[in-house]
């Protein structure tokens, strides 16, 4: 008895160790800074995605790979997400996901076919927010803050930024409405 009772306990413990490690690892106590913001013009190098925006990464990594194969850096990367998830059914949800640049005027030889580039212009008092935790609780944390703040009207076109500072943890800066 005295070992199942020590089995239990020690699962229980575990369960409990890997639970916490995860809410800290996504920073899932931190939280979301909505704001207005002035966003800049951007240069964007970019695969479509369609479908399920849980794909995103692995777009991430097919763009970042192209863009290796040619010797282009890609110093942040981004996910410009045009449909709200909670109007739109999944496979019709539409992406663009890649490499952004905060230099417009910047040239870029050699390009691989399958990659697409577009400028986006920016624009003054966005509604902007920023996130030191795991992109995947934007929804949760970063989404339902900013929508109160915008009320009926829609966040979408959304452009996510994800930028690593030199202690390699993750920052998302959001702009939510983006002008296409």
């Amino acid at each position: 008895m005295f070992m199942v009772r020590s089995i239990v306990i020690g699962f229980f413990a575990a369960l409990l160790f890997v639970g916490i490690s995860t809410y800290v690892k996504l920073g899932a106590y931190k939280e979301a800074q909505v704001y207005y913001d002035k966003m800049p013009s951007y240069k964007l190098i970019y695969l479509d995605l369609s479908g399920d925006y849980s794909q995103t990464s692995l777009k991430l990594n097919e763009v970042e790979t192209l863009l290796k194969t040619v010797n282009i850096p890609c110093p942040h990367t981004f996910g410009l997400f045009l449909d709200d998830p909670n109007v739109v059914v999944t496979q019709d949800m539409k992406a663009k996901v890649g490499c952004i640049y905060n230099d417009t005027s910047k040239q870029f030889e050699g390009l691989p076919k399958e990659l697409q580039m577009t400028i986006i212009s920016g624009s003054n008092d966005k509604l902007s927010a920023s996130f030191e935790g795991s992109p995947a609780l934007g929804p949760k944390k970063v989404y339902v803050k900013a929508q109160k703040i915008k009320g009926q009207e829609s966040l979408f076109p959304a452009l996510e930024i994800y930028s690593f500072n030199s202690k390699k943890e993750l920052t998302t800066k959001y702009f939510f409405s983006v002008d296409l």
